[in-house]
């Protein structure tokens, strides 16, 4: 069971460099808008070599600023050969219906996860994945929760983020690895911890409850031995 006798916060580059995160291992980040998850995950990410990242909004400043390094394509279609790290931003003309931007966003979604079922060695980082699982929306919640399930036989990895977990799809948060969860008061977020496996939810509860600052996050290694730690992204 994972020891939560005592948490600490290392230095942020001195976690990421101890991080030991296997290829087909997932992680699962939770907090707030402006809580760091984006600038957490890009740390997480630079520990692959190729990787695949997805943005859904029209205007996305931390992706661009985050990623600036990455080759920015509309669909899987574009990817080639020699790019490494990637993210896949639909778009579609300006003065475009709503319904139009989001029937492409599903259209261009749903045949990347597809690929992705038999592809190996790649991570894929998915923010926002409520809006990504909505059939609404990104309509992709089956796939993304399929690939968890594939994913540590086929070599795949998913990066997945939340602003909160409680409505965060059963498949993700039992098939991950490692987590990093914001500060959270409410029942219903700290309840879902029970998800995770192999941890003791009422004393992970009241540390998660109990984070000092909005850019603390626990780190809980969820399927094995191991030590909590509090990381801050802002330090």
């Amino acid at each position: 069971m994972t020891v939560l006798t005592e948490t600490r916060t290392p230095e942020f580059d001195a976690h990421f460099r101890a991080l030991k995160w296997r290829q087909g291992e997932h992680v699962f980040i939770s907090g707030s808008t402006s809580a760091g998850k984006t600038t957490l995950a890009r740390r997480i990410l630079n520990k692959r070599q190729f990787v695949i990242a997805f943005c859904i909004k029209s205007h996305d400043d931390t992706i661009t600023k985050d990623f600036a390094d990455f080759t920015v394509v509309d669909s899987l279609k574009d990817v080639e050969g020699w790019m490494r790290h990637v993210v896949i931003w639909p778009r579609v003309k300006k003065g475009s219906s709503g319904e139009a931007w989001f029937a492409h966003q599903r259209h261009v979604l749903s045949r990347t996860f597809d690929k992705m079922m038999t592809a190996r060695g790649w991570t894929l980082f998915v923010d926002e994945v409520n809006y990504l699982s909505n059939p609404k929306f990104g309509g992709v919640g089956k796939q993304i929760e399929a690939l968890h399930y594939i994913g540590r036989s086929s070599g795949l990895s998913l990066v997945t983020a939340a602003q909160r977990p409680a409505y965060v799809p059963l498949a993700i948060l039992s098939n991950a690895s490692h987590a990093y969860i914001a500060r959270t008061r409410l029942a219903s977020d700290l309840k879902r911890l029970a998800d995770f496996g192999d941890i003791d939810q009422k004393r992970t509860g009241a540390q998660i409850a109990q984070l000092p600052g909005r850019h603390d996050f626990l780190y809980l290694p969820t399927q094995g031995d191991g030590t909590s730690t509090v990381v801050n992204t802002a330090r």
